[in-house]
């Protein structure tokens, strides 16, 4: 962490605004790992500033919706992480290709809500599946996102025979 606010310094020193915006996502990508959600919430809101002043940042951006929306997940704002999830797909649906690995993202991201929001596991298969085929003509099998998707697939699955 310690190192990312050292380079977010260097960068404001050089007035990088894409270098700034970088730091940014990428410090708030640690602390919604460390569960810091409320900061979370507030660097991944300054990177938005940022990179709204560049050019082409559309998937940056998208990438800090979702972050938001794990945040707001994290938080168990359901409202909140179902606005910023949806909002990241309909970025990537129109700025990337239909093939794009961030659009899986975004629907295993809105699967994985589902699940944890509970009692709608259907919309939870329907959104982990679609990430899971897509993910399958885009990495080779034993890649880790397949893995981990795959998981959670079998997790829904596993509480809907319940």
């Amino acid at each position: 962490m310690r190192l990312l606010k050292g380079s977010e310094e260097l960068f404001i020193s050089l007035d990088n605004k894409l270098g700034i915006a970088n730091t940014l996502r990428r410090r708030a990508d640690a602390l919604v790992l460390n569960k810091q959600y409320d900061e979370t919430i507030h660097v991944y809101r300054q990177a938005i500033k940022h990179y709204r002043q560049i050019t082409d940042q559309q998937e940056n951006i998208a990438s800090c919706h979702n972050g938001l929306a794990d945040a707001y997940l994290g938080q168990r704002k359901y409202a909140q992480a179902k606005f910023y999830y949806s909002k990241a797909l309909k970025c990537r649906q129109a700025h990337l290709s239909a093939e794009h690995p961030a659009i899986a993202r975004s629907y295993f991201s809105l699967g994985r809500y589902y699940y944890y929001k509970g009692n709608n596991n259907e919309n939870a298969l329907l959104y982990l599946k679609k990430a899971l085929e897509q993910k399958k003509k885009i990495y080779p099998p034993d890649h880790p996102s397949i893995q981990c998707n795959e998981q959670l697939l079998k997790q829904v699955e596993a509480a809907g025979a319940r």
